[in-house]
């Protein structure tokens, strides 16, 4: 995942900066970081985390809501902290929606469905299990 985490942020430098030299050095400095460098190696899932968040991010600027609730979901399930970006990134979509103004023409419900669904069907299990008596 260390690879992938990578690769992900190269792509998503390069879609806010569409810079190559930018998006490269973004994507080298995140492999070669050495606080990430013994969690990459160790199996521990950090990598795991970081990879599932920036492809969240990734795909939630890219307007693929159905990939972002996937992964949003699945970080998640890596680690408890997700539930803090998934509530941060519902909150920006929904004031994105008040201040651009709601419109059923932009498929505005479309997509925010398209994000929840994912992410309850893969949070929802292990939630019930976890919180049974």
């Amino acid at each position: 995942f260390a690879i992938g985490l990578s690769i992900v942020v190269y792509h998503l430098v390069h879609t806010y900066t569409g810079s190559y030299p930018a998006s490269l050095l973004a994507g080298i400095l995140i492999a070669l970081d050495p606080t990430l460098s013994f969690s990459k190696v160790s199996g521990m899932e950090v990598a795991l985390f970081a990879f599932l968040m920036v492809l969240a991010l990734l795909l939630y600027t890219k307007g693929r809501s159905l990939a972002c609730g996937v992964a949003l979901g699945f970080s998640v399930l890596a680690r408890p902290e997700g539930y803090l970006f998934v509530a941060v990134l519902l909150l920006t979509l929904g004031l994105r929606l008040v201040w651009e103004g709601y419109s059923t023409d932009r498929g505005d419900l479309k997509r925010l469905a398209s994000l929840i669904i994912p992410l309850v069907v893969i949070i929802l299990p292990i939630n019930l299990f976890l919180f049974q008596r």
